[in-house]
């Protein structure tokens, strides 16, 4: 958010800096960019300390467009900021003001809303913002195709997001999936490239228990973001053996963000393996799983499920590599008082030999992975 040059018209619209000279005045929109600016280094707690200050002022102020926008500017942002921190209540009660000002206008007001929502209530909220979305684009003819290609990600989302809602909250409805086969017919319509689509496409297929239909999901569900996964995990994997810094085409340094590459949330891929587990894709699961550990290497469930697909891979051919999970998952599960998963990982050491053939830790080779044409239309065509 840039800072204005110009001052506000309105002069009574002025408080007195805490962190400057008495006599600095800061107008709401001066406080709204400093909040910005906060954020932009990761001072949260004053960024939206900022922002009340805004929001204190602004309800002093006469009412005017322009305030109108800042107040709706604040509240969204500072909600953003709320919902990071788990503070779900006072995040719902700013989003719920700025649908008061603006409700007809501006979907990821709804789109938060409905996350911390549930059942038909965060359906709705979907399907309003899904509208705005719709009218945005129907206003986009001439606009840049970056900005229809946001639009169009964000209307396929909102869709997944409600195909989820009839297969948890919402799964016992008359209706649950046929309006969950219809949100994932539309989503894939929106943007057929949402790596979401295809997960949600093979969790319904996996409830139906249409396993080779699922499989081929997630395979184009991998086939969308994979590659740059294995990209960024190579850098990082030639740092830790002594490659230097880890830098990406674009010379900056990387860190493995997979909800970023994918839209696809971290813990949503600890789904996406147990479906793999459950579907016997079990190397596609290591492949994912270890992939995780370079985001966060002592996530304790990814380390336990590395484990239960170790011994369907590596028990007889590399023990050493199951061990290796087995030891950091037991130690990890210590610390936390996890007895049952301590004693669950001394079982599983006691089952495996002392010594192995020598082969190194580490993923096996890679699996191509692919998705054509004929089995996407295969997909949709069983939902």
């Amino acid at each position: 958010m840039g800072r204005r040059t110009t001052e506000d018209s309105n002069e009574s619209s002025t408080v007195t800096s805490s962190t400057g000279s008495a006599n600095q005045c800061q107008s709401p929109r001066d406080l709204i960019a400093q909040a910005a600016e906060k954020v932009n280094s990761f001072q949260y707690n004053q960024a939206l300390r900022l922002y009340k200050s805004a929001l204190s002022l602004l309800d002093q102020l006469q009412a005017s467009e322009e305030n109108r926008g800042l107040t709706i500017e604040a509240l969204q942002s500072s909600a953003f900021l709320l919902l990071d921190e788990g503070k779900f209540e006072e995040a719902k009660e700013n989003l719920q003001k700025a649908v008061q000002l603006s409700p007809d206008e501006g979907y990821e007001k709804y789109m938060y809303l409905a996350q911390i929502s549930e059942g038909s209530e965060a359906v709705d909220l979907y399907r309003k913002g899904i509208g705005i979305i719709n009218r945005s684009l129907e206003a986009t003819d001439g606009a840049a195709s970056s900005l229809k290609d946001k639009l169009r990600r964000a209307l396929s989302n909102a869709y997944c997001a409600i195909s989820d809602l009839y297969t948890t909250d919402l799964c016992d409805e008359p209706e649950a999936e046929s309006s969950c086969r219809e949100a994932i017919e539309k989503a894939t319509e929106t943007d057929e490239s949402n790596p979401q689509v295809w997960f949600c496409a093979a969790n319904l297929l996996t409830i139906k228990a249409q396993d080779d239909e699922a499989k081929q999901a997630l395979e184009k569900c991998l086939s969308l973001y994979w590659p740059q996964v294995e990209q960024v995990v190579s850098v990082l994997r030639s740092r830790e053996n002594g490659g230097g810094a880890a830098t990406g085409d674009n010379g900056e340094v990387e860190e493995l963000d997979l909800e970023e590459i994918s839209g696809i949330p971290y813990e949503a891929h600890i789904q996406m393996v147990k479906m793999m587990i459950e579907l016997d894709m079990f190397e596609r699961a290591a492949e994912v799983l270890e992939a995780m550990l370079e985001e966060d290497d002592e996530h304790v469930e990814v380390l336990y499920l590395l484990t239960v697909v170790g011994k369907e891979l590596w028990i007889n051919s590399n023990p050493d590599r199951l061990r290796y999970y087995a030891e950091i998952t037991k130690e990890l599960c210590a610390n936390n008082d996890d007895v049952e998963t301590v004693r669950e990982m001394e079982e599983l050491l006691t089952t495996l030999p002392q010594n192995d053939s020598g082969k190194e830790e580490g993923g096996d080779e890679d699996t191509e992975i692919s998705s054509s044409s004929e089995d996407e239309e295969e997909v949709m065509d069983s939902l």
